[in-house]
Formats: C-alpha cells, structure tokens, sequence
C-alpha cells in the first residue's frame, strides 16, 4: 500500500536540537513543550500528539498536550496557558490558521519558539518554522486514482463525478482541492467528466471542520436533487473523515458494495471511482505510526493491516515512486512555497 511517510516527530525534536545548538535556553536545560491539537475525533490527531509526545519525552522534553475538540476559543485559551505556564516552544496544528495572531504575539514577546505542524498558520510574523508535506501533489496524487481508476488516459467516458473539498478555515484543504483539479479539470472541461451537480471550487464543495456528517448530508442532497436514475461514478474526498460518511450513504443506496479490502483505517485521502458496483480506491496515508525517530528523506511502506497491504499492494505498484516526504521548514519558507503551489494551480 502507497503511505507517505511522515517524518515530523523527529524533525520537530530537530528543530529544538537545532534551537539549543544556537546558544538559547535549550542548551542549558530540556524545557517544556506545548502541543496543541485540534481534535480527539480523528485518530490521526491522537497519534500525532502521542508520537510527537512519546518522541519528546525519550529525549528529555516536558510536554503539555491539549486538544481543543475543533473549538477555536478553546484552542486560543489552550495556547494562551501554554504561554502563561512559561513553555518555551509551541507546536500548533490549529483549527484556524487565521485566528492565533494576537497569542503568536505574545508567545514571541516572551522569546517562544512557534512551529506550525501540518497546517500553515496564517497572517502572523510569529511563526518560526513549518512541519509540511506538499499539499498540492497529494492532490494530484488523490485525482490520479481516479484518472487511472476510470481509464480517463485512455480516452473513457463519460463519468459523472461529484467534488468534496476540506474545511475552509484550514489552509490544507485548497491545496489538496487546487492539486487534483489540476488533473481532474481538463476531463471535466472535454467532458469526459461531468460534474452532475455543477457545483465546483471551494466555495461550494467545502466541508466546514472535515465533518463527515456534513459530507454525508451533502451527499445525500446531491443524489436527491442531481441524479435520480442516474449513477455516481467517482466522487473526489480528500480526507477519509469525509470519504466513511460518504461511502456509508452510497452503500445504503446500493450505488456500491465494499469488499473487505476496500475497508481503511482513519487519516486516508481517498479518491473513490465506482465502477459496476464496486468500488476502485486508492489511497494517500499519512503514516503516523513507527517512524518518530526516522530522519529527513527516509522512505518507507507502512501497515494498514496485514490483508490491506497484501491485497493492495499489487494495485498500488505505480505510485510506489511517488512518496512525499514531509520537511520542517523557516516559517517564511514554507508559507512562500504553499503559496507558489496555490498560484500553479490557477
């Protein structure tokens, strides 16, 4: 099975050993960490906090670990105590990335190293560097399934399909969208891909906090009003959050049948293309397990289970070469190459 590989655990302990080489508080004494974490609801939030934990702590690191169950004041007040209680960096996956600019301000104030982990916090100065992977390719990566999947390449067609993109306060989410419209927009511009509902762009197939009942009523709306006697041959969902309420629905209605090596574990990006009832995926892993000591660049397959890997290993060979390794970038840095990717995604 194709996984990225994600690396972030130890290059966020890099990053602190790299602060300590520098002269700064971190060489005298191993302080104490803030995570702050957007949500319990999604297993991979558990064990990105767990492993970033885990990793600290064997390396003689203090940790407070918060989750602020996609509440944004909450979140705010979590970081705010973080920097009350003198912690001397913060990790934040934030809810909003537009809504931490007056804390960041304090925590710099008080000499706070800020990494912003997974998603790119935004309209602020005080963020020291950046835990990614490229957000756009893991669209294309996404949309590429669904090419291969339906024989798009190979001149077939026509498929209806339907769009679901991430949250909208969640900078992630455009990339993802922006990178498999990439791929996807010039079959639906020929016409070999039909979006039966017409709604296309992030402003109308957004999911407000990656909500899988939210995508699963929308769903259930577009297949009302948009389809009738019609089938859904493909529906793009970039977050397996999304993709069970999704999937759960189509199945209700008999539009597919999942075979037992179709089920996935959570944190999956999953494009779906339904064809004579079953349904083909593939899938994009952020490995959040096993690897918390793993270096810059290293690469490897992960395990959803003993029978997913067997099953579909097979079926994944051609995106073998096509890893994305996560980095850690200077802040600057990383805000400037996701904005490039955005720009290139027109």
């Amino acid at each position: 099975m194709f996984k990225l590989k994600i690396i972030v655990p130890a290059l966020v302990v890099a990053a602190f050993a790299a602060m300590a080489s520098g002269g700064s508080a971190f060489a005298q004494a191993k302080p104490t960490i803030g995570i702050a974490m957007p949500t319990k609801s999604s297993a991979r939030w558990i064990d990105d906090g767990n492993n970033i934990v885990k990793v600290l702590k064997e390396r003689g690191y203090g940790t407070d670990l918060q989750y602020a169950e996609d509440d944004i004041p909450n979140q705010l007040s979590q970081v705010e105590n973080m920097v009350t209680k003198g912690a001397k960096a913060l990790v934040i996956a934030a809810i909003d990335g537009t809504t931490l600019s007056d804390v960041l301000k304090q925590a710099k104030a008080a000499g706070i190293t800020v990494i912003a982990y997974d998603r790119l916090i935004r309209d602020t100065p005080n963020v020291d560097y950046y835990a990614t992977f490229d957000n756009f390719q893991v669209g294309v990566l996404q949309a590429q399934s669904i090419e291969q999947a339906l024989g798009l390449k190979e001149g077939k067609g026509p498929f209806n399909i339907e769009l679901f993109g991430g949250s909208p306060d969640d900078n992630n989410a455009y990339f993802f969208y922006n990178g498999a419209m990439s791929v996807l927009q010039p079959y639906i511009a020929s016409g070999k891909l039909v979006v039966g509902s017409g709604q296309t762009g992030m402003d109308k197939v957004a999911t407000l906090r990656w909500d899988g009942a939210t995508a699963q009523a929308r769903m259930d709306n577009l297949l009302s009003a948009f389809y009738g006697k019609k089938r859904v041959d493909a529906v793009l969902s970039p977050y397996d959050g999304l993709s069970i309420g999704i999937i759960s629905l189509a199945e209700g209605r008999r539009l597919w049948q999942r075979r037992p090596e179709d089920a996935c574990c959570q944190r999956t990006g999953c494009g779906s293309a339904v064809d004579q009832g079953d349904a083909a995926r593939r899938a994009i892993f952020d490995d959040l397990q096993g690897y918390p000591r793993s270096g810059a660049g290293d690469r490897g397959h992960g395990r959803c289970s003993a029978q997913r890997q067997g099953s579909l290993g097979q079926r994944h060979q051609d995106l073998h070469q096509r890893r994305q390794d996560r980095a850690i970038l200077p802040a600057q840095a990383g805000g400037g190459r996701q904005e490039q990717l955005a720009e290139g995604a027109g």
